[in-house]
């Protein structure tokens, strides 16, 4: 076989050999673990998904979601370092500047590593969507088409990110960056959409019999007659507002719903050139008008998002500002694109949001206004190192204050919108030549890694050097962390008392093969997992 024969003939190259990280010399010298901090757990006043912000380089925490959330995870959005060469992105603790020969190459391999491991995160139907700017974004859709297949690629978008771009510019002004997203497995029924306006206002039209009903209104898509403010949910003459109205520059911010005899004017309806839906609110009469001609079932996205839509740089900082009354992070996302991003994709109610270039926290703060705004179920994984402080300082402050409420810079209370929070920080443990004892290291400090695993984080008030239980809702999970057997008949009467519905137990074992099922024959009900050996597999090999 000739060269030419060996040689890659089509597709993106870098100098994969001088860009290494400082973790693939690490390789066979320690294994990346979770462990939570405790004093910064925040409960939610009503039972959902657990929400989690883990602490430490994002190469790590990815490494120990293979082993917790590898297939579970439904949504991902990114902001990496854009490579500009403007000290916007460290490589091996070192900013890369605009003139070094290798700044592409090694952009590229720090993407490359974390991608293919959050595309083993993502279910089937999973979905990714990564920002970037003008310097990377052809080589990130050659990588990304590389990783996830040219057949999963589903659109470049570009979001008008700047309202006034600058004039300095030597030949364009540039007022836009790229939101690139792919599927990692696209079905034949694949599609993207936003909340169809005649779904949900088709009715409105055609049952006009003055009858109370209700109706739901989207936001964003409906123009409203009003000066901006909150109208709050109540009584207006003969109609009835289900849910707070919000407006702002003349648009409803968000859904919302109302009840109430609805009059109608035929000639608002005949002379509307708008798409959207236009409200008016007077004492006594409530006038939806929609365009009449307007005949769309499913509002598909457009490849450019409009900063009327989503907000630009100068909303996101406006949003920082609002929470922590000055600027605290450089260049954040706003909210309402994240929003924006879930909102156009089909995510079941209870879906997993996660961001393993968290930030100041945006993603957070998204997931928790869709539910606060739905009433979802959405449950979101937040990963930051700590430079600067920026996760103890910036992140988990911001998380904070939108789950517990707080004073804006304006001095007005901010209602809290409710949720949980758990805090996990990476700590390492150095791998041992004997790999019994290796498996002891991990037996002795991998019960938080499990308990985030299961989502389960009550102990239960057991006095025991075998084993731990934990409870949290219809979950019970057991962590059996001796190497002596003795005490598997208290652990088992312990969990036969419980009444949960789903219980699981792991169990600490030598042997690679497994548990051996003599010494469980009268474990009936209950989910058994050996370990560490899959946690050794699945963690310790960090050459991704």
């Amino acid at each position: 076989m000739n060269v030419y024969q060996t040689r890659k003939k089509y597709g993106l190259v870098w100098e994969e050999d001088n860009s290494r990280e400082h973790f693939e010399f690490d390789n066979n010298q320690i294994l990346p673990i979770l462990e939570e901090v405790k004093s910064k757990r925040l409960n939610s006043k009503v039972k959902k998904q657990p929400n989690y912000l883990i602490e430490g380089d994002n190469f790590y925490v990815l490494s120990t979601l293979r082993f917790t959330h590898s297939g579970k995870i439904d949504f991902i959005y990114i902001d990496p370092p854009y490579n500009t060469g403007n000290k916007d992105f460290k490589y091996n603790d070192v900013f890369v500047e605009k003139d070094d020969v290798f700044r592409h190459s090694k952009w590229l391999s720090f993407m490359s590593k974390r991608l293919r491991i959050a595309k083993e995160l993502l279910n089937d139907a999973g979905i990714i969507f990564v920002s970037i700017g003008e310097d990377e974004q052809a080589n990130l859709k050659l990588l990304m088409d590389s990783i996830f297949g040219e057949t999963n690629f589903i659109e470049t978008f570009i979001w008008e990110s700047i309202f006034r771009p600058s004039n300095l510019g030597k030949s364009v002004r540039r007022n836009s960056e790229y939101v690139l997203c792919y599927v990692k497995s696209k079905s034949d029924n694949f599609s993207l959409a936003q909340k169809s306006q005649e779904a949900q206002g088709e009715a409105s039209l055609t049952q006009n019999n003055n009858k109370p009903r209700t109706l739901k209104f989207p936001g964003n898509y409906v123009q409203v007659k009003l000066g901006d403010g909150t109208y709050k949910k109540g009584k207006y003459g003969d109609i009835e507002m289900l849910d707070d109205l919000i407006v702002k520059d003349g648009f409803a911010t968000k859904e919302f719903r109302i009840n109430g005899k609805l009059k109608w004017k035929q000639e608002y309806l005949d002379s509307e050139v708008e798409k959207n839906v236009t409200l008016m609110i007077k004492t006594q009469s409530f006038i939806p008008y929609y365009r009449k001609d307007y005949q769309e079932t499913v509002l598909r996205p457009t490849k450019i998002i409009p900063r009327e839509v989503v907000g630009d740089v100068l909303s996101a900082n406006a949003e920082l500002k609002r929470i922590f009354g000055e600027s605290v992070f450089d260049y954040p996302k706003p909210t309402s694109l994240i929003k924006y991003l879930i909102s156009i994709c089909d995510l079941p109610d209870n879906a997993v949001i996660l961001d393993y270039f968290a930030g100041s926290g945006t993603t957070a703060d998204a997931v928790l206004q869709l539910n606060h705004e739905d009433n979802g179920n959405r449950s979101f994984i937040l990963v930051t190192n700590n430079e600067n402080g920026i996760c103890e300082e910036v992140t988990y402050p911001r998380v904070k204050k939108v789950i517990e409420g707080y004073s804006n810079n304006a001095a007005e209370k901010i209602d809290g919108l409710d949720g949980s929070l758990n805090y996990f920080r990476t700590r390492f443990l150095r791998k041992t030549l004997n790999s019994d004892e290796m498996k002891i290291r991990i037996m002795d400090n991998c019960v938080d890694l499990l308990c985030f695993k299961e989502a389960v984080f009550d102990e239960l008030p057991i006095t025991s050097d075998d084993f731990k239980v934990f409870s949290s809702g219809d979950k019970l999970l057991g962590i059996y962390n001796s190497l002596d057997y003795s005490g598997l008949k208290a652990l088992k009467e312990v969990i036969d008392k419980q009444s949960h519905s789903w219980k699981k137990v792991y169990v600490f074992t030598f042997d690679n093969g497994g548990l051996n099922p003599n010494d469980f024959l009268e474990w009936n009900g209950i989910d058994l997992e050996p370990i560490p050996q899959k946690i050794l597999e699945m963690i310790g090999d960090l050459s991704a």
